[in-house]
């Protein structure tokens, strides 16, 4: 019953916002593991396809970075993950590898 509500809660969330992320996408992460098609991450340029392959990375940024991280994605309305791949993406573009 608890989870019939959570669902009516939710669908109902998706129905104002009209958007696709949120909340229930983070409780609804296992379904996505399990499926093989790759998970997508829309950027303001470009959509980027991510293999369901994952791994783990840590890093320790500059607490100026982080702030600007933080804040950027949160006026962008985009992951840290999203914006940090990008980065990654045009970083390695340049450089040729």
């Amino acid at each position: 019953m608890k989870t019939e509500k959570r669902k009516k809660f939710a669908d109902k969330g998706k129905a104002i916002l009209q958007k696709p992320s949120g909340i229930g996408d983070f409780l609804n992460d296992d379904e996505s593991e399990t499926t093989n098609e790759p998970k997508a991450v829309k950027t303001k340029e470009k959509k980027i396809t991510l293999s369901n392959e994952k791994k783990r990375e840590e890093f320790k940024f500059p607490v100026e970075l982080s702030e600007k991280l933080r804040k950027y994605s949160f006026d962008k309305r985009l992951t840290k993950t999203s914006i940090v791949i990008r980065a990654l993406e045009l970083l390695f573009e340049t450089e040729g590898y």
